[in-house]
């Protein structure tokens, strides 16, 4: 498997955004689910972090769709350990390769032909993976807009540069002050 470290990929600072302080001990992995997606619907997720704007690309997202404004979560930063190594989702053929490594399947008799996804279950909680995390970039994202909507796997519900960490795979972290 084709991976790259994050020492390798410029994965700098990452803003989280939580209820509680970040925990190793209460980390979430996606959880199992009947129908494959190609994104887990939970997972903890980051999001690069810019320190010009102080914030992240999935915090403005959110932001902008008014989405979980009263909920009492507060914007957290964390430091990656630079030994953590990623899979990184650059294009669809990258998504992919991955939904070939670890596909889920699913045959609905209503349905014409069967759906395959990446299992995001089984990577964080079957059999080892060679990764901690998977990153997606703004680069996939922009690619996967442009395809034609037919066929699976088709990359796609990721809005922003993010990553879904496997494993936890940070130094430090801190909450950041917020107006």
């Amino acid at each position: 498997m084709s991976t790259t470290t994050v020492g390798e990929y410029p994965l700098d600072l990452q803003g989280w955004l939580g209820l509680t302080e970040p925990d190793p001990n209460h980390f979430q992995r996606p959880s199992p689910t009947r129908q494959p997606s190609a994104k887990p619907s939970d997972g903890f997720f980051t999001s690069s972090w810019d320190e010009e704007q102080s914030t992240t690309p999935w915090v403005v997202l959110h932001q902008s769709h008014a989405c979980r404004k009263d909920e009492p979560r507060r914007l957290w930063t964390l430091t990656p350990d630079p030994s953590a190594t990623l899979y990184i989702i650059d294009t669809p053929s990258d998504y992919r390769q991955l939904v070939d490594w670890f596909p889920h399947r699913w045959n609905e008799p209503s349905l014409s032909r069967e759906y395959v996804e990446a299992n995001w279950h089984e990577m964080a909680n079957g059999k080892p993976v060679p990764f901690h995390g998977i990153h997606v970039t703004k680069a996939a994202i922009d690619t996967a807009d442009a395809e034609p909507s037919m066929g699976h796997p088709r990359f796609g519900r990721w809005d922003v540069e993010s990553t879904l960490w496997l494993e936890w795979s940070f130094l430090d972290w801190q909450v950041q002050e917020t107006e």
